[in-house]
């Protein structure tokens, strides 16, 4: 037997205190008075050398509801090999995926992941009575299947390849893959490898916010995945669900050379950052950049030298100096003669030049687009008076002055709406605070229904004007709530491209900024929640009507409300939301594996054209597979726009996390012993595979008898410790 917390086993040594009140207790003796021992001297009862309990019974339950109890805590579970079999004839169920994400593109990494997978699927293939699925993630989105056992169509998978008898040789299969350039995308690819596993054989993934598990569990299945597991994956989504005890999951990690563990990563700065980290009043467009140098198990190693340079322009390097782990941000240096038009930024180690031939790795190239000066004008309207500090009123439109000054891109035109008639035309974007007339509302709903972005933050009273949006009667109140500690942001969307900016290392920590006052926003059906604040109420959620959409906050920026004007976050957050309801403005930067996000025409790299309709289930149909220039014109445009598409900045996380760490994060990780040997090969029936403590006691649940059985003591000490007693003391001396 062994345990999952063997520290309270400790907590049994509690039984040394009902022993002792046992010791220590004396039985009452009822007296009886005679009046002539009145003239008799009284005398002290003679010690008694050696006690004894006077209830061996009652001693004995009491320490063994303890003992239980010190058990129950300390989570047992019988040790031996925990079969995940079915029925010997049913066979197993074995999924093999494996990484194909932009970090296996570094040194020799992915031949030693094909080398693993065959393995891993010569193993699965080995017995006849084995269901095989053999697919691919990081190439786009989802899991790409190559292979699965013939099959139902399962709705949502990106099933490309047959359904056949499985190969004769993996070895010819594998060997015409090749890694692809998306990232981020581990956790979602487990949770549609489990989905799929379920189809047909009652296997369910257990939502922590549904009222229970699914299903009966099928026979045996198993998930092998090889990967690099680095850092950088979607490990925040395994919050949202629980990896069923019914499926296996067997880790093959694949590890680089020595020569990758010193390098520098580089990556673009997207343009709602760049006014944060960089100078607003510089006039120059040249783009910024991030270095990241990778860390070192020694910290003693000397610094590392990055040549920053644009393709074609090496003479013009410009050398930087990085220590192990450190991150700078930058400008890109000017180009030669002044040139202009798409480029390439490169970046090398100083120690040697790079042929023309060869290439940087996969995250030291950056694809740049030029972006052309625009001018975007914004209508703001609030029912709040300012407060006068002496240099005149602070509110929202203050803040939002201060945020919306020109830069060598962006010329803003910040006037204000008077909300006595409809929105005018050509307004890029309304922010409006406060309380709504129905009229307004009205109209502010005709401005986003014909593509206009509205960002709003509703007063508390009456939400007649936001019954518009809001899942609100006319009339209704929105309920505001102060708190004298302040709520936080928590459970960010980071892929929404609103948030996307803040998802790096150092800019997605909200926590220091406190809001003393939010509403409580009655949301439509449909609202997508950007960020909660820590009570579970919305502070951040989109609404989609027509072809524009509103951004509603439950707090606003002004001092009274919040600390988000005074943030430095404040700035690319508003920036992110008022740009992001115009193609044509929206951030040119573009990551590799994710669908086309706007329809029209596109052209790839490679020169074919792709028309992409205004249709979200069709999105799928273009997926910018490889970082690199790509042109997008839109519908009814004659002109094409230049965007760059490139490596996600998370997958330059490149540390491996231990299996100790994936089993703390949730996932039933077996030992490597278990991972060398499953599944195993020959026989007939299916393979046994040593599972983790906490996956067997799961299964096992020994707890809930140990929780009996002290319930049964319990009760059964109640009745001993209240018995009646007979003192035959006292009856003698009746």
């Amino acid at each position: 037997m062994s345990f999952l917390f063997p520290l309270y086993l400790l907590a049994a040594a509690a039984v040394a205190a009902p022993i002792w009140f046992h010791l220590r207790s004396r039985r009452p003796r009822r007296e009886q008075a005679f009046p002539s021992l009145m003239f008799l001297q009284p005398q002290k009862e003679p010690l008694q050398r050696r006690r004894r309990p006077q209830d061996w019974l009652l001693l004995l339950v009491r320490c063994l509801a303890l003992v239980l109890l010190a058990l129950l805590f300390a989570r047992p579970w019988l040790q031996g090999v925990d079969s995940l079999a079915g029925d010997a004839g049913e066979g197993r169920r074995v999924a093999v995926l494996l990484d194909a994400s932009a970090s296996m593109q570094r040194d020799d990494l992915w031949p030693r992941a094909v080398v693993k997978a065959r393995q891993a699927l010569d193993r699965a293939d080995g017995n006849g009575g084995n269901q095989v699925w053999f697919g691919l993630y990081g190439r786009g989105p989802g899991v790409e299947w190559l292979h699965q056992p013939a099959a139902p169509d399962l709705a949502g998978d990106r099933a490309g390849g047959s359904t056949a008898a499985p190969p004769a040789d993996w070895a010819a299969l594998l060997h015409q893959l090749q890694p692809g350039w998306g990232g981020a995308g581990l956790v979602a690819a487990l949770r549609q490898t489990v989905e799929t596993l379920e189809a047909g054989r009652g296997i369910g993934v257990t939502d922590q916010s549904a009222a229970g598990p699914a299903v009966d569990p099928g026979p045996a299945a198993e998930v092998v995945l090889v990967s690099d597991l680095q850092e950088g994956e979607d490990w925040e989504l395994l919050g949202q669900w629980s990896w069923p005890v019914e499926v296996a999951l067997s880790v093959v990690a694949v590890a680089p050379g020595e020569g990758d563990a010193r390098r520098v990563s580089l990556h673009g700065v997207p343009e709602l950052m760049e006014d944060e980290l960089g100078d607003p009043d510089r006039e120059t467009a040249a783009p910024m950049v991030r270095l990241t140098a990778s860390p070192t198990a020694d910290g003693d190693e000397p610094p590392m030298v990055a040549r920053l340079y644009w393709h074609g322009e090496e003479p013009h390097a410009v050398v930087h100096t990085l220590a192990a782990g450190a991150s700078r941000v930058l400008y890109a240096p000017p180009r030669a003669g002044g040139a202009t038009g798409p480029a390439e930024l490169w970046i090398d180690d100083g120690r040697s030049g790079i042929e023309a031939s060869d290439r940087p790795g996969f995250d030291q190239r950056l694809f740049v687009a030029d972006r052309a000066p625009r001018t975007l004008q914004v209508l703001w309207w609030s029912d709040a008076a300012g407060v006068d500090d002496g240099e005149g009123a602070i509110d929202s439109g203050f803040f939002l002055r201060q945020a919306l000054l020109d830069s060598a891109r962006i010329s803003w035109l910040l006037g204000r709406w008077p909300a006595d008639g409809p929105v005018p035309a050509g307004t890029d974007a309304v922010v409006v605070v406060g309380s709504l007339s129905l009229e307004a509302g009205r109209w502010l709903a005709d401005y986003v229904e014909a593509g206009g972005t509205v960002i709003g933050v509703p007063g508390a009273g009456e939400a007649a004007g936001w019954a518009v949006v809001l899942a609100a009667e006319a009339g209704e109140l929105i309920q505001a709530e102060a708190m004298a500690r302040g709520r936080l942001w928590v459970d960010q969307a980071w892929q929404h491209p609103v948030l996307r900016p803040f998802a790096v290392a150092g800019a997605n920590d909200f926590s220091k900024i406190r809001f003393w006052q939010h509403r409580t926003l009655p949301l439509p059906e449909g609202a997508q929640v950007l960020a909660s604040f820590d009570s579970g109420q919305p502070a951040l959620a989109e609404v989609g009507a027509g072809d524009g959409r509103w951004f509603l906050l439950g707090s606003g920026w002004i001092p009274d409300d919040s600390q988000l004007g005074v943030a430095s976050k404040f700035l690319p957050l508003l920036h992110g939301m008022l740009l992001s309801g115009n193609r044509e403005d929206a951030d040119p930067m573009l990551l590799a594996g994710q669908p086309a996000p706007w329809p029209g025409l596109w052209r790839t790299p490679d020169g074919a054209l792709v028309e992409l309709a205004d249709d979200p289930d069709r999105r799928m149909e273009l997926v910018l597979a490889v970082p690199g220039h790509y042109g997008w014109r839109a519908p009814g445009s004659s002109g094409e726009t230049v965007v760059a598409v490139n490596v996600a900045p998370r997958e330059s996380e490149l540390r491996a996390l231990s299996r100790g760490e994936l089993q703390d994060l949730g996932l039933p990780v077996a030992s490597d012993r278990a991972a060398a040997a499953a599944p195993d090969a020959g026989g007939g029936g299916a393979a046994e595979v040593a599972l983790p403590g906490e996956v067997i006691e799961q299964r096992q649940q020994l707890w809930r008898w140990l929780l009996m059985a002290v319930l049964g003591l319990l009760l059964l000490e109640l009745w001993l410790a209240s018995r009646p007693r007979t003192d035959s003391g006292a009856g003698a001396m009746a």
